[in-house]
């Protein structure tokens, strides 16, 4: 039924976290991804922001690109998104589905009119879930695995939520819940729809962090955000023309350093490496900040480039 690999990526992690239980969080990643810079600074980073991420509005603000070009500082991000949630209904809390028993395993919430106090909640408080890219309701797109939805009694009008790429970090205690849920309910969400979904059932923290990505054309940063960041607030990317519908944003996602089929992340990584010719890929454009990247001089053996660190994926030809 759904015990196919690919609706199932983060099973092997929930048996490791069963035969390991002195773990309280646990990193997947692909074996086709690649870092440019210090992995272990990296993971630390993510993690200390993704604490210091308040509640109030996060599943709002994952379903975003962050585009600095755009949006501003940080701050300034977090304060448009508030700003653009007056008088709409915020995800507060657990949203389970039905048959879904959430108990006492949700964290207690904070009222939500409590104003200045509800900016408190979570920060401090680790993420049950961390994902590299955008945080989104699919029920209304044309993401292929939308409607991989099983023994749940809402069938298609089941809520969730879906990441793409299945490298995340998550807590035991949601791999826990995933995995009574599963064995004992039988229900089942494609991959890349279970640990978020998991987290807006129970009310556990979800984090997308904002890591840089880059893109292999100059691109308007207005326009970009008009078609990455499409739909109404509350609902961003949850519509048919969603950034993650199926073949209609390819020109975007197809040339980003970190995106499912890409080829531009393999490019720059050989080109690092110093196997294939950096000219090919010297010069690109980071979207998000606009800083461009140039190929630059090194020793008598040609071009190499001088990359910032950069997750890269996918990556698949490591040979020389």
């Amino acid at each position: 039924m759904f015990s196919r690999a690919i609706l199932q990526y983060f099973q092997p992690m929930q048996i490791f976290s069963r035969v390991n239980p002195q773990y309280d969080f646990f990193w997947q990643f692909e074996m086709d991804s690649r870092y440019t810079g210090h992995f272990y600074n990296f993971l630390q980073q993510a993690a200390e922001f993704a604490k210091q991420q308040p509640r109030r509005n996060l599943w709002e603000r994952n379903s975003y690109f962050y585009i600095p070009a755009v949006h501003g500082s940080w701050d300034d991000f977090i304060d448009q998104v508030d700003q653009s949630m007056t008088n709409l209904d915020s995800i507060w809390g657990p949203q389970p589905a039905k048959g879904i028993e959430v108990g006492n395993e949700a964290p207690e919430a904070l009222r939500s009119d409590l104003d200045d106090d509800s900016w408190t909640w979570g920060v401090g408080e680790e993420a049950d879930v961390i994902t590299w890219l955008p945080q989104f309701n699919p029920r209304h797109t044309d993401w292929p695995f939308r409607s991989r939805v099983y023994n749940f009694r809402q069938k298609q009008r089941t809520p969730r939520r879906a990441s793409v790429v299945a490298m995340s970090r998550v807590s035991a205690r949601l791999l826990r819940l995933m995995h009574v849920d599963k064995t004992e309910k039988g229900l089942g969400l494609a991959s890349e729809m279970s640990p978020t979904s998991w987290a807006l059932y129970y009310g556990l923290k979800a984090v997308q962090v904002p890591q840089p990505i880059y893109h292999a054309h100059d691109t308007n940063p207005v326009e970009l955000n008009l078609r990455a960041n499409s739909g109404k607030p509350g609902k961003i990317s949850a519509g048919w023309n969603s950034i993650w519908s199926w073949n209609q944003h390819n020109d975007i996602l197809m040339k980003m350093s970190y995106m499912f089929g890409s080829e531009f992340p393999e490019k720059i990584y050989r080109a690092w490496l110093g196997y294939d010719d950096s000219e090919k890929v010297s010069g690109f454009v980071d979207p998000l900040t606009f800083v461009v990247i140039f190929a630059n001089k090194h020793g008598q053996d040609g071009h190499r480039l001088c990359l910032p660190p950069m997750f890269l994926h996918p990556v698949k030809n490591t040979k020389r």
